[in-house]
């Protein structure tokens, strides 16, 4: 990206007044105790975090670049101050800075990030929020990257890290950055398809391209590391109403949206880099909830509907005579621990419960902790193309990782319940 050698990158710590042209900055570099002829790259933030320049050369002279960011400012967290003074960051960091990323080491996870319940055999763990600088909105599930071996630099960095992992440039540079040993990937679009406009391009960048980048950029680093995929029930074939079996890892593959078929499609790209220093594995959980879900899936929505709803109201559903196979997500989070520890030879597994509830036994549920009297009817517009049936058995789980879901679905209920009443601020 720099066309001249550099010996090092060095950040300006307080924001610079950018009516200053090359020589200011020159200054500015001089000032600091750095000199960009031999090959100090500095990096200089505008005081409004609206743009960044860099300057660096050689003998022969210097390079100016420059970087604007429209409609928004860039995340650098405690990598400014007001303090006159430099600080080193590596290439691999300055390449994300020019692609408006900004990054977050956290010691621990917070509640609904999927590893916060359970002790992490690793000493760090980097969330990522996966999204296009332009974007303005937090774009799916995090990705977890893990590693045994953090650098005094990540230990000093406690900002927030988006990048738009489908880009390999960036993909790239987030993976030299953290050396994960291990990475699981639940990044990407993660709701089933309401004939939304753009889908097909933005679920295939979001669900497939970032999973084919993340696998290359790993297998890249040439050390052993680990990939667990976060795939779905929903890339099986779906049982008839009347079918008594359960999927399992050798059920028949056929997904009947777009959001299962780009979880099978991801699953290939995973299929294709195992092997050498990577060693990969496919998790298909079946539906999972728990506290503080995103209102776009059933549980948290039909409880958030009724809680807003007044006594004796009608409140819309879709179809809530499809069978559900739910876990807690807590449990599921657990599961991905132990494939991370264990390290087994098998490479897929399914999560479950093993146990099948319709939605409207959820809804039965929602409204009797309410204490109303709530009726409903069916919306068209809820209505999905989706599985009438779905039941798992997670047979390698329990054999294997000796996994079995522990908390049962009434507290898990509860649990959701609860959630939702505080983020909607109704009193008991």
């Amino acid at each position: 990206m720099i066309p001249c050698l550099i010996r090092r990158v060095v950040v300006a710590k307080h924001g610079i007044d950018f009516r200053k042209q090359i020589n200011g900055l020159l200054a500015e570099a001089y000032r600091l105790g750095f000199d960009p002829y031999v090959g100090d790259c500095m990096v200089f933030v505008k005081k409004d975090r609206s743009q960044i320049r860099v300057l660096v050369g050689d003998e022969k002279g210097l390079y100016l670049i420059s970087r604007r960011f429209e409609g928004s400012s860039i995340v650098l967290g405690d990598l400014l101050s007001k303090d006159s003074a430099g600080r080193n960051i590596s290439t691999a960091e300055l390449s994300l800075l020019f692609e408006g990323a900004s990054f977050t080491v956290h010691r621990k996870v917070k509640s609904w990030h999927l590893l916060s319940s359970v002790q992490s055999p690793y000493d760090w763990i980097l969330t990522i929020n996966v999204g296009p600088q332009a974007i303005r909105r937090p774009a799916g599930l995090p990705c977890l990257v893990t590693s045994r071996q953090p650098s005094a630099l990540r230990k000093s960095i406690e900002s927030d890290f988006r990048a738009d992992l489908s880009l390999e440039e960036q993909a790239s540079a987030v993976i030299q950055w953290a050396e994960p040993d291990a990475l699981v990937h639940l990044a990407g679009i993660s709701n089933v398809s309401n004939n939304e406009p753009n889908r097909t391009e933005q679920i295939i960048a979001a669900n497939v391209d970032t999973t084919r980048v993340l696998c290359k950029a790993l297998r890249a680093l040439n050390k052993p590391a680990t990939f667990l995929f976060i795939s779905s029930g929903l890339v099986y074939k779906p049982l008839i109403e009347q079918d008594i079996r359960c999927y399992d890892e050798n059920s028949e593959l056929g997904p009947v949206n777009d959001y299962g078929w780009s979880k099978l499609a991801a699953e290939s790209n995973v299929n294709l880099y195992d092997g050498g220093s990577l060693k990969t594995y496919i998790a298909r959980p079946f539906n999972h909830t728990g506290p503080r879900q995103d209102f776009r899936f059933v549980c948290p929505s039909l409880a958030q509907r009724i809680i807003l709803a007044n006594d004796g109201e009608k409140i819309p559903v879709g179809n809530i005579k499809a069978e559900r196979d739910f876990t807690d997500v807590r449990d599921i989070a657990r599961a991905y621990r132990l494939i991370l520890e264990k390290q087994p030879t098998q490479r897929v597994f399914v999560l479950g419960s093993g146990q099948s509830y319709s939605i409207q036994e959820i809804l039965n549920c929602f409204i009797e902790y309410s204490g109303k009297t709530i009726s409903y009817e069916v919306a068209p517009e809820l209505l999905r193309t989706e599985h009438a049936r779905v039941l798992a058995r997670p047979y390698l789980a329990e054999k294997i990782l000796a996994w079995t879901p522990e908390i049962s679905l009434n507290q898990t209920l509860r649990d959701v319940y609860d959630s939702v009443r505080i983020r909607c601020g109704v009193e008991c």
